[in-house]
């Protein structure tokens, strides 16, 4: 039973018809099953149930007044018995974990996205960058820390950040050196409607109106970038040089496409690559119609271990040559000019007349060979595994 007024699907109003909620086609990010959202997921709500009513899953908080270092001890009692659960600290610095990529301005910024600070700050040293308006803040006492320490608030600035192309408003607390310049707590992340995917490390907003990448310069030590700036001509590709950490010289690397950039801008070749004096190569497309420009330090891949590799097969050099035309393309069967001739009339293709003979016979076969997608009924269509 879901809320009154609410789509058990999506979560939000209902809809006039069950096939308007945008997430009948949608696969959950919990359970992995289609039809509805991971906000109103059950199996999401039954492991939250499962680990409150497991005492030993929760983890014993330091009390105010008690040295954090230490391990904090809290007696469970059931009945007549009674044990004694130890928990300790464990510190992870999460300030170059999870951040993402914002436009203030004319100025990118890293912005952490903590979710364990309900307010937003930002750092006294990039607030005066920014040449922000101050504003005096109502807070006496300070912002309260996860150690429990006061950090005392200055004022108050109000901003817009540009994250792939959609402007948001932020009202940030300005404090004296923080751990990041920018963080951006959950009172941002709840009226923006941000979700986290730590699994593909993207981060959705305003209800997936938008997308951003989840960065991390704990992996750019296993990101390949553009040794220097680069022009690729339209509907082209080209090996341009790269850089990598040199902890990998004189190995053998596996480059992986960077998910969250693939098919954005261009398009990057995975390969077998070898790493010599901190430097590989890479097999960039552009599939655009325009220039395309990478600039020094464009992240273009990412190394993976060659464990990741299943299986590899021997490159064959012995390739048939049939079939194949003057530009290398593989088609499928060499017709004769006849069955060429009659397939361009039956199917009444505008050939220009300027061509050659060699010229529209090689074009003639291309097109015969992908009849099938000129298909005139479903007969002609051709079967696809």
């Amino acid at each position: 039973m879901g809320i009154p007024g609410k789509c058990n699907k999506c979560g939000r109003y209902s809809h006039q018809h069950p096939n308007y909620c945008p997430a009948i086609n949608s696969n959950c990010n919990v359970c992995n099953k289609r039809g509805h959202f991971a906000r109103v997921c059950r199996a999401a709500a039954r492991s939250a149930a499962q680990f409150t009513d497991r005492p030993e899953l929760r983890c014993a908080l330091p009390q105010a007044g008690r040295d954090s270092g230490h391990p904090t001890s809290r007696q469970h009692s059931s009945g007549s018995k009674s044990r004694n659960v130890t928990a300790k600290t464990v510190t992870h610095p999460i300030t170059d974990d999870s951040f993402i990529v914002v436009r203030i301005g004319q100025k990118q910024v890293k912005a952490l996205l903590d979710t364990g600070s309900y307010a937003s700050l930002i750092s006294v040293k990039l607030a005066k960058a920014l040449k922000l308006d101050f504003k005096p803040s109502r807070m006496s006492t300070g912002q309260i820390t996860a150690n429990f320490s006061r950090v005392p608030v200055i004022a108050v600035v109000e901003f817009q950040v540009n994250i792939s192309g959609l402007f948001m408003p932020v009202t940030a607390k300005v404090v004296e050196n923080p751990v990041h310049d920018l963080i951006l707590g959950a009172s941002f992340m709840k009226y923006n409607e941000v979700s986290i995917d730590f699994r593909t490390r993207m981060v959705s907003m305003a209800d997936d109106l938008v997308r951003a990448p989840l960065q991390s310069d704990n992996r750019a030590q296993k990101c390949v970038t553009c040794e220097r700036s680069v022009c690729i001509s339209p509907y082209s590709e080209a090996l341009i040089s790269a850089t990598c950490d040199r902890r990998f010289n004189n190995q053998t690397v596996l480059l992986e496409p960077l998910i969250q950039f693939q098919f954005r801008r261009f398009a990057l070749a995975r390969s077998l690559n070898r790493c010599e004096n901190g430097k590989t190569v890479g097999r960039v497309i552009n599939y655009n119609p325009q220039t395309l420009v990478l600039l020094r330090g464009t992240k273009l891949t990412k190394i993976e271990p060659l464990s990741a590799v299943a299986s590899c097969k021997l490159f064959n050099e012995n390739v048939d040559l049939k079939g194949v035309n003057d530009l290398g393309t593989v088609v499928s069967q060499l017709q004769s000019n006849e069955v060429l001739e009659h397939f361009c009339e039956e199917y009444g293709f505008n050939i220009n007349p300027k061509l050659t003979p060699d010229q529209r016979r090689e074009l003639l076969q291309l097109l015969y060979g992908y009849k099938a997608v000129f298909a005139r009924t479903l007969s002609e269509t051709g079967r696809y595994l």
